[in-house]
This record gives C-alpha cells, structure tokens and sequence, in this order.
C-alpha cells in the first residue's frame, strides 16, 4: 500500500472533534537559535498551520454539541420571505435563537481566527456583563435578517433638513455595501451549519474532503462579519454626519432667531431665544461632544454673521445649510417714537403706521401689492417652522399677544355674558351630564375587569348586588339590586344603582364569578395611549414600532381569552407607556411624573402581593389592583396633553421673534392670496364700513375721510370697531355674526371684548341699584354714611366681577342674592333692619337689572363703551376723566386692559389692511358726498319750482 501524501495525512490526524488526540503526530519544534534561516521560516509556517487547523477541530467539536440548535437557527438565517416588520422583528428577539447564534460565535470566535472575538482579550468584568457582551454581538448579527428583509426600515434616515444631503437612502453606496454585507453573512451562516453535517464522528464515516470545506465555509463566514460589522460602521459614520447636520441646522436657526430678538429689544423674546440656543446647544454636546460642539457652533454663527446660505465643518465634511438671513427692517413706531412720513400723528400721544399714497377709488383689489416695490417681501421661513404658518389663526394670536401660548383649559360650556346667563341653568347640567358620562366609562372598566360575587343562580336573592348586562348578553356591565326573584319564569326583577331605572331580566344576562373577565376597554386604553404618544414623535417610525411592539394588542387580546393577562403583565404595559412619556417630557414635567408613579408603584406593589396564587405562578388583578386603573389612565392622558402643549409652545416660542418682525407682511400677503383666489368676498367688510358711514353723526367727517385724512380713517375704524362689540350676537360665530373679512381670526378677541362688557356693565347696574336704594329717605331706613356706602359697595362689585368670572357657572338669581346679602349687612352694620316690603322693592329692582330694555343698563352700556373708545384712540387721558366723571374707579384697570386690547387689534388691522380700509373709506364718502350733492340740488329744483307755482297763482 503506498503512503499517502504528508499534507492529507496531517488532515486525517484527528479521529474525532470532540477531543485533540493525546499523541499528535506534530512536528519537533528544534530551538531557534539551532536552526537556519530557511528552516526557521519552516518552523513558523508549519506551526501557524498547525495551530488554524487546531482551531478548526474546536470549532467543530462545539458545534457539533449544539447541532440541533443551529440547524433551528438556520432554518431563519435562510428565511426568504417576511410577513411583516414586526414578524421579523419577532423571530430574531427569540432567546432560543439568540443562544444559538452566541454559541455559534463563540465556536468561530478567539485566538487562531482572523475574525475579532467576541469579548476583548484583556477586558474585565462579572459574568453578567460577559454574557450580555455576547448577546449584544449575536443581535448585532441578527440584525442581518432586518437589512435583508426589510432595509428601508432600518438603513433609511431623515436626520438631516432637505439640502444637507446627509440623509441616507438605499440608493446610496453605504446602504447597498451594507446589503451585500448583511446578505453575504447570513449565506456563509447557513452554509458553516449545514457543513457540520459532513462532520460525522470518526474517519471512517466523514465525508472526503469534508474538514477543508469546513475551513473554507469558517474562513468565509469570518470575512462576512468583518465585512458587515466594517460596513455597519461607515453607515453609523454617515448617519452620524446626516444627524450633526441636522443638529447644527437646528443650532443656526435658533441663533438667527436670537439675533431677531435682539433686533427687537425685547428683553422677554431675547431672554426665551438665549435659552432656546442654550438648550439646543447642550443637546448637541451630547452628541458631538463638549469641544467640538463649541468649535461647530462658533464656525456655524460666523457663517450666519457673513450671511453665508452653508458651512462646511470638518473632520467628516459636515455640510450645514444655514437658514435665511433676516434683513433688519425697520419696526412699527410705538406711541413714544418721533413722527416719520409714513405716521400720522393722533392727538399728540398715539401714532399709526400709515401709507400716505394717495390714490383715487378704486376696487378692493388693489390691495395686492399695496405696499412700495420691494418692501413687502416675506423672507424664507425656517423649514422646521413652516408648518406652524400654516394655521394663519395661530400665527394671528402670536403676533397680537406675544405671551400666547396654549394652557390646559377645561372645555367651556359658556361665557359669563348676558346670553349665557340666560342659559345658565342649562349650563350646569350640560356639565353634571358630562361629569356622569366620565364617570360611566370609568365605571365600566372597573366593572368589567373584576369578577362577580355569585357563584350560581342560588346567589341570587332579594337585596344582593349583582353585574348585570345592559342590553344583551353581550352589553356593557352596570351594577343593579336584585329586588324579587321570580321561580315561575326563572327572570329577577332588578333596580339600576346608577339611574334607579327598574327591569325584569332573565339569570342568564347575570354575570358570575366564572365567567371571563372583560380587557376590552384595558386593551382600548393602551392603544389610545401609545397612538398618543407615537403623534408626537411622528417622523420616528423606529420608536413607534418599538412602542407597538411593546404594547401588541392584538397579542394582549389574544393573552386575555387564554386568562394570562395577569396583573405583572398590565403593570408592565403601564410602565413601558410611562418610560416612553418620561422620555418625551421636560426634565421638571418628568420629575413630577416619577414621584407621582413611585406614589402609585408602592400601591399597586402591595395589591399585587394580594392577589399572588401562592404557587408562583401568575398573579390575578385584585379589587384594589383595578381600582388604580382609572387614577393611571387618567394621569398618563393628561400628561400625555401637557406633552403635546410644551411642544407646541416651544415651536411657538421659536416662530415668536419672526412673526413679530414680519407678522404683518405675512398676514397681508395670506389675505391677498385668499382675495385672489375668490376665497374672500369682502362683503360683510363693505357693509359694515358703510353702515358706519351712513350715520349722522359722519355727515360733518364725510369731506375729511373722502380726502383721505389719516386721523379722520384712524377715528372712523375705532368707531367702526365699537359698533361692531354692540351688535347683539356673539362674535366668535363669524357667519351668524356676519363678522368683516378683514377681522376673521378676531372674532373670539372681540367677543371676549363684549362679554367684559357685559360683565362691568351688569356690575355697575346692580351697584348702582343698590347704591339708589340705600340713599332714599324712609322712616325706618335712615341715610347711610357715605363711606360705610362706598366700602360695601366697593366689595360687592369685587365679588360680584370675580363671580362673574367664572364661566358657566352663574345664574341672574345668583347676582340677585349677592346684591340681597350685601343690603343686609350694610344695614346691619348700621344697626337697622330692611323690612319685607323694601326687601320685596329691591328684589323688583334687581330682577330685570340685565335685561337690554333696561335703560339704566342701556346708559352704563353706553357710557363704558366711550371710555372703551377713547382707550382705542389712544386718548388714555380723555378715557381715565371719563372713568372718574361716571365713577366706573372700581373698574379701571380692567377698563385700561380691555381698551387696549381694543388698540392692539385697531392698530394691527390698519398696518396689515390700512390701504384697503383708505380705499374704501374714500370710495364711500364720495359716493355718500355725491349722493348729498344730488339730494340737495332735486330739493333745490323743488323748491324753486313751487316757488314759480305759487307766484303764477299768485299773478291773476
């Protein structure tokens, strides 16, 4: 028999891979020293080759122990088709899988392997931390099967802003190497498992050829994680590249916006800029680091002082796309400012911006391109800010109040004006019903997750609550007495506890202590809960599958017909809700919702305790358990809300220094292309100024305002406004209201003007109805001090003002007992007593105190409206001798207040529509002064005609 080759020989050494042989035939490594040159370099490769083939056996050997899990493993390794992300997702989050893939990794793993190992060689740590280093390898590798499958879930990003080219599709070159990374590990995967099957026990059954084939698929399958795990990294390095731009973008608009505010010199918008920039700042230091976050920042703010549109930062080539540069423009004179040639000056005190073009009458139309050429250009808003411009209402409220921001607020069920005093009574029980519904849904996921009390139909006896079901066998659960049990037909005559409604139902609609437990409306809680929080974060598609990944309810669903939706598991679900909602909060919000959960943890802790089995196993929600569940929902929901509010108004807070600059280029330019569009008519705009016009009082003013005067137009529209807050509907329904065009985002502004109205005009009736009342000599009523008078009096319009206040909750007979009270006690402070018949008096007095018919009203209606209008003149001097002339003291802050509202409004809608008011003041003066001109020369002909007629009868 010849001798085979030494090399197939060497191969066919080992007869078995579950132990190296005790006596190799290995070669005799000779002193170095002792040997030439050319055998020394023998020596080296004979033993490099002896020690991979060493390796290999071990490979082998420890896959061969774990053979019926690795072939699992492959069967998903070599999965070639997905029924969904999610399903993916399940697959390779098993921990059966997972210890396979360690375990495989640990095989192919360590010295003799061109492949890095799985742990660092000198890195020191607890077992724990061992094995959850060679988890997070074999989930790194898993990660395979999601680019194989589904790539665009997890290699597509959208850091960047549009025009950084930062983002990453698969289109580009890091993406597809990536593909071909992850598909190349998973074949060489698949292909080292099914190799070991060739791997049999013993020379004599293994496969020729079979151990260099193991080689070759183990040497492969090292390359492919090398080559994946290298191609992951320059994926993260260009996504990191796409996120520090995006981050800088976001840094430069928050530095222009700063610059904005300083323009402004308003130490309110410098003081929330600095403190944007800085929280913006802080944020990219944890990412970038301190340094070269300052070094970035400082590059990014020479470029926006250079007004340079990008910046490229380096290492990495870092290109930011700076935003639009503001040009300064100059800003709307205050009352204090010098008058210039666009001013018109008002009494000395008060000043308008103004076009002082003149131009003949002409359509309303012309308003577009109103302005000199070149002056009415919007600069480019930021991106991240454009969608907040959308909603023309909101940006509306920023620029007339700057402090605007949105509050939690319960739903209003009315105002506190006269009409929704009227209403009052309906009022309160519209809220007593909504409070009843709250509480009835409430109720119905309490009822539905806790069981009965009876076990069988001999539970149920007269007197006994029972969970009953409304409507059916498959109604909601409500709570009901048992009254009489009915033997004959089997039936039970019931009384609802809630509504005291009576039934006779049949035993079957009854619930038992058997029956199933209900997590419909539990299930319906977390899915309204995590669709909350995924609007928030909308463009994180990752954080919501993880999120409904967490919460499936579908699989809970599933869970709760099998009776193992026990209490761990809902407390799980809770807690997973919260740690997303915590991630989201601001650090003071999410403190105050950590201590509240602690509060909470160590109740349901202790209910939990009750309702364990005793045998470990799972542990059922007790009374106390569900008993939290409406506290929890409602809390996560509302802070859910308070959430979703902070980020609104931090967006707002960013828009504020814009639209505070160019809120009235903005507005114009939305309403020229609505008047464009035909979407805007201006026909309640024409008939309210021509009403105005068409009165009296205008006929000596039609000569000034046909000529275009500026104060005689500035007069005209604050008239114009206060017709409009005495109209007797509500203004915040603009089509009953017929509201003008130019004043649609002001209809709740003034309406909320008219009820302050009412309010003070209701308070000054009723003070002054009293204060009548007091001072009308009788027998047995003497004439009160006047500063005992004007000290209760000046309480009960503070009290009166502050009920008022409250909307919906006050009815005209409360008013009347508060006026009642007070005459009381001001003649009990006086020593006297008011009989029935003067009580009987002043009770007639105060019924009808509110009515519109009443003149007293009507007069101080009046009169609080003249001081309201000189407020919006701008005649604060005319406006407080009229408040002291009338004696409305007590109401002058809130007058001051309410009037400059007024003047805000008045001087807004001049700066964004003064033009077009000018060309229609103008046009219907003339026309008016036309039609006078006419009138006067027909009555003139008349006249001169029966003056000839009575001559000529005359003549004879």
């Amino acid at each position: 028999m010849s001798t085979p080759p030494k090399q197939h020989a060497a191969e066919e050494a080992p007869s078995s891979f579950t132990a190296i042989p005790s006596t190799p035939k290995r070669p005799m490594l000779l002193p170095p020293a002792a040997l030439e040159q050319d055998q020394r370099l023998a020596a080296i490769v004979l033993q490099a080759w002896w020690r991979r083939f060493q390796a290999a056996y071990k490979a082998a050997a420890a896959m061969r122990r774990q053979r019926p899990q690795l072939l699992q493993a492959a069967q998903v390794l070599a999965l070639q088709s997905s029924k969904g992300f999610e399903d993916v997702l399940t697959k390779i989050q098993s921990k059966e899988l997972i210890r396979s893939i360690v375990g495989l990794l640990a095989a192919v793993s360590g010295p003799g392997f061109s492949a890095p190992p799985m742990v660092s060689r000198g890195a020191r740590g607890s077992p724990r931390s061992l094995e959850a280093a060679q988890q997070h390898q074999a989930r790194k590798f898993l990660t395979a099967i999601m680019i194989k499958h589904h790539p665009e879930e997890v290699i597509v990003s959208s850091y960047a802003e549009d025009g950084n080219n930062s983002s990453v599709s698969l289109g580009d070159f890091e993406a597809r190497l990536l593909c071909v990374a992850a598909n190349l590990a998973l074949m060489s995967a698949v292909g080292l498992i099914q190799a070991i099957e060739c791997l049999k026990e013993g020379q004599q059954q293994r496969q020729a050829g079979a151990l260099g084939t193991f080689r070759l698929r183990l040497n492969t399958f090292n390359f492919s994680r090398a080559f994946m795990n290298a191609s992951l990294r320059v994926l993260q390095a260009r996504q990191a590249r796409g996120m520090a731009a995006s981050f800088l973008s976001s840094y430069g608009e928050a530095y222009a916006c700063l610059r904005d505010a300083e323009r402004s010199q308003e130490d309110v918008l410098i003081a929330a800029a600095r403190q944007s920039v800085e929280k913006v700042r802080v944020g990219i230091a944890k990412v970038l680091g301190r340094d070269t976050t300052e070094k970035h920042c400082r590059r990014v703010e020479e470029a926006l002082e250079s007004m340079e549109p990008f910046v490229v930062l380096m290492p990495g080539e870092i290109k930011v796309i700076l935003p639009h540069v503001r040009v300064r423009m100059p800003h709307p004179p205050s009352s204090s400012s010098a008058a210039s040639p666009t001013t018109g000056k008002i009494d000395g005190k008060a000043e308008v911006r103004l076009n002082n073009k003149r131009s003949g009458p002409s359509t309303p139309c012309s308003i577009v391109g109103q302005e000199e050429a070149g002056t009415d250009q919007l600069p480019k808003v930021p991106q991240s800010l454009a969608a907040l411009l959308r909603n023309e209402h909101l940006a509306h409220e920023i620029i007339l109040n700057p402090d605007f921001k949105l509050e939690e607020k319960k739903q209003p069920l009315g105002t506190s004006s006269l009409s929704a005093l009227a209403k009052g009574e309906l009022a309160v029980e519209l809220g007593r019903v909504r409070e009843a519904m709250e509480k009835m849904f409430w109720d119905r996921l309490v009822m539905a997750m806790t069981p009965a009390e009876q076990e069988g139909p001999e539970d149920f006896v007269p007197g006994v609550v029972a969970q009953l079901r409304f409507g059916g066998p498959q109604g909601s659960l409500f709570e009901a007495r048992v009254e009489a049990v009915n033997k004959e037909d089997g039936t039970l005559d019931v009384i609802y506890l809630m509504d005291g409604v009576k039934e006779r139902r049949p035993l079957e609609d009854f619930r038992l202590k058997s029956d199933p437990l209900n997590y419909e409306p539990l299930l319906a809680l977390l899915e309204d809960a995590c669709e909350k929080l995924i609007e928030l974060t909308p463009h994180r598609k990752d954080l919501a599958a993880e999120l409904q990944a967490h919460v499936d309810t579908q699989l809970l669903g599933q869970m709760a017909c099998q009776g193992l939706l026990d209490a761990v598991t809902i407390h799980g679900l809770v807690a997973s809700i919260l740690e997303r909602l915590l991630a989201l909060q601001a650090p003071v919000r999410a403190a105050e919702t950590r201590a509240w959960f602690a509060e909470v943890e160590v109740q349901a802790q202790a209910a939990m305790n009750e309702g364990k089995d005793g045998q470990g196993g799972s542990t059922k929600p007790t009374p106390a358990f569900v008993a939290l569940l409406p506290g929890v929902f409602q809390t996560i929901f509302e802070r859910i809300d308070e959430t979703r509010r902070d980020i609104a108004n931090a967006h707002m807070q960013m828009l504020r220094p814009f639209l505070i600059e160019h809120g009235v280029v903005y507005e114009r330019q939305k309403f020229a292309e609505r008047l464009q569009e035909g979407e805007v008519k201006l026909i309640h705009t024409q008939a309210w100024l021509r009403d105005v016009l068409a009165s009296t009082e205008r006929v000596a003013q039609l000569p000034l305002i046909a000529e275009g005067n500026t104060q005689a137009h500035r007069y005209l529209l604050a008239d114009a406004l206060m017709c409009l807050l005495r109209k007797p509907v509500r203004l915040d329904n603009p089509m009953k209201a017929k509201l003008p065009e130019t004043l649609f985002h002001d209809g709740r502004r003034m309406a909320e003007f008219r009820d302050e109205l009412d309010r003070l005009s209701l308070v000054a009736v009723y003070s002054s109805l009293l204060r009548q009342f007091l001072v009308t000599p009788s027998p047995d009523l003497p004439v009160c001090r006047y500063s005992t008078v004007r000290k209760f009096l000046l309480a009960l319009e503070t009290r009166l003002y502050t009920i008022l206040q409250d909307d919906g909750e006050v009815t005209l007979p409360h008013l009347v007992e508060e006026v009642m009270q007070s005459a009381h006690h001001i003649h009990a402070d006086a020593g006297t007593a008011i009989s029935n018949e003067q009580a009987a008096t002043l009770r007639g007095m105060l019924q009808n105190a509110g009515s519109l018919e009443n003149p007293l009203y009507n007069l101080l209606f009046a009169r609080l409206a003249d001081v309201l209008n000189l407020h919006a003149r701008g005649d604060a001097a005319g406006a407080s001798e009229l408040v002291r002339r009338f004696g409305f003291q007590t109401f002058s802050v809130q007058l001051a207040a309410t009037g400059n509202g007024l003047r805000r409004v008045l001087e807004h809608n001049l700066a964004v529509h003064g033009e077009l008011y000018s060309r229609l003041f103008r046009a219907e003066a003339s026309a008016l002064l036309h039609d006078a001109a006419e009138d006067a020369a027909n009555q003139e002909g008349d006249g001169i005609a029966r003056s000839n007629s009575s001559s000529m009868q005359v003549s004879p």
